[in-house]
C-alpha cells in the first residue's frame, strides 16, 4: 500500500479533516476527492502556491524538515484543500505542524473548524520556519566570531565547511518563502469572506512574518556570500605568509648553496683542501654570510 498513515477527524461521525501520507506516484487515498484536486495535492514535486479548484481552496505550504536524519533545509512539503466538505491535507513526510494540530484537537484547545485548523498548521510551520531561522542567525554570529579571533588560521576549514551548510541552509530557504509569501496572501485574499475577523488578522500577521523570514533569510544568504569570502581572503593571506617566509629563507640559504657547490666540486685547488683548520674556517665563512644575509634582511625591513 502507498499509503503510510490516514488520520480523519473527528474518528465517529462525518470527518471535518482528513489527513494522509502518501508515497510519491501513489494514488488518491481518498476515493471522493477531484481528479484535479488531486493532481495537484499529489504532484511529486511542488512549491509553495494558492489555487482554486472544484469550489474549493489550494494551499501547498513548506515547513522546515525536524524528521531525524533528514537535512532542516530539506523542507517538507504539506498539500491542502479546503473544499465545501472540509478539509484534506496530504503529506509525503512527517509534519509536526499536523502532529501539533491533532493534539491541539484532541486536547480541546483548537476549535474543530476546518479553516481554524489551516490557520493552525499555517502557524506552526511559521514558529518552526522562525526558530530555524534565528538558530542560523546564531550560527552565522559565531562563525563570523570565531573567524576574527586569534586561532581562526587553523580553524579555516572546519569554518568553511560550516559556512557551506550555512549558505546552503539559507540558499533553501529563500527559495521557498517568498513563494509561501504570495500564497498565503492569495489565500487570504481569496477565502476573506470564509474566515472570521480575528482569522483574517492572524493570517495577515503571518504574511507579515512570512515575508520578514522570507528577508532575514536573503540576508543570510548574503551574509554567507561574505563570510565565504573573508575566509577565502584569510587563506590567501595565511599561503602569502607562507610563501613570503620561505622566501626569506631562501634568500639566507641561497648564497650557502652556491658555497657548498662550489667548495664540494670534486676537483684540485679547492681553498684550504690541505688545512687542518680548513672545515672550521668554511663553517666560519657560512655562519658569516648568514649572519650578513640576515642583517640585510632586516635592514630593508623584509624580515
Amino acid at each position: 500500500m502507498a499509503t503510510d498513515a490516514v488520520i480523519e477527524w473527528p474518528a465517529d461521525g462525518p470527518s471535518i479533516w482528513r489527513h494522509a501520507r502518501v508515497r510519491p506516484g501513489a494514488a488518491s487515498p481518498f476515493a471522493d476527492l477531484p481528479e484535479a484536486v488531486w493532481d495537484v495535492l499529489g504532484a511529486p514535486e511542488t512549491r509553495p502556491r494558492h489555487a482554486v479548484i472544484d469550489g474549493g481552496h489550494i494551499l501547498v505550504l513548506r515547513g522546515v524538515n525536524l524528521n531525524q536524519g533528514d537535512r532542516l533545509e530539506d523542507m517538507v512539503s504539506l498539500r491542502l484543500w479546503l473544499g465545501p466538505a472540509g478539509l484534506v491535507s496530504i503529506a509525503v513526510r512527517r509534519v509536526a505542524a499536523v502532529d501539533d494540530a491533532v493534539a491541539a484537537l484532541e486536547a480541546g484547545t483548537l476549535a474543530a473548524n476546518p479553516a481554524d485548523i489551516v490557520l493552525f498548521i499555517a502557524e506552526r510551520l511559521a514558529i518552526r520556519i522562525r526558530e530555524a531561522v534565528l538558530a542560523m542567525e546564531g550560527e552565522a554570529a559565531d562563525i563570523e566570531e570565531e573567524l576574527l579571533g586569534e586561532d581562526a588560521a587553523e580553524e579555516l576549514p572546519s569554518l568553511q565547511d560550516r559556512v557551506r551548510t550555512a549558505r546552503r541552509q539559507a540558499l533553501w530557504l529563500r527559495r521557498h518563502l517568498g513563494p509561501q509569501r504570495t500564497a498565503l496572501a492569495e489565500f487570504r485574499s481569496a477565502a476573506g469572506r470564509a474566515l472570521s475577523a480575528d482569522n483574517d488578522f492572524s493570517l495577515a500577521e503571518l504574511v507579515n512574518e512570512t515575508q520578514r523570514a522570507a528577508e532575514v533569510v536573503q540576508m543570510l544568504a548574503d551574509h554567507g556570500g561574505l563570510l565565504q569570502d573573508q575566509i577565502e581572503a584569510a587563506r590567501g593571506a595565511a599561503m602569502g605568509r607562507t610563501s613570503y617566509t620561505l622566501s626569506l629563507v631562501a634568500a639566507i640559504f641561497l648564497p650557502l648553496n652556491l658555497l657548498a657547490a662550489v667548495f664540494g666540486a670534486n676537483v684540485g685547488g679547492i681553498p684550504w683542501a690541505e688545512t687542518p683548520w680548513g672545515f672550521a674556517i668554511l663553517l666560519a665563512v657560512c655562519l658569516a654570510v648568514a649572519i650578513a644575509g640576515t642583517w640585510l634582511l632586516r635592514w630593508r625591513r623584509w624580515l
